[in-house]
């Protein structure tokens, strides 16, 4: 059975994260992301699903196209119990 892929909005402000250093770097981990509706997305994604890379600050726009090529893990970097479900 095939199963469909899905299309995400992702959010960056480009003083963070650019969509030209997206480019430049091309496989990358979303960190930092402390929303969980958010994170609960992430969650969510599937590797081959793709992504609209969104500026969300001064030239609001999307940017480009990315893909997901590993699905949800924890964010590793930190200690706290009371962090363990945010994610990268």
């Amino acid at each position: 059975m095939k199963t469909s892929k899905n299309y995400w909005l992702m959010k960056s402000e480009p003083e963070t994260w650019s969509w030209e250093q997206q480019k430049k770097k091309k496989v990358e981990h979303w960190d930092g992301v402390r929303n969980y509706q958010a994170a609960n997305y992430m969650k969510q994604m599937k590797k081959g699903d793709e992504c609209l890379f969104y500026s969300s600050v001064s030239e609001k726009a999307i940017k480009g196209i990315m893909r997901v090529v590993k699905e949800y893990y924890p964010d590793h970097r930190l200690i706290k119990k009371e962090f363990l479900e945010w994610l990268m």
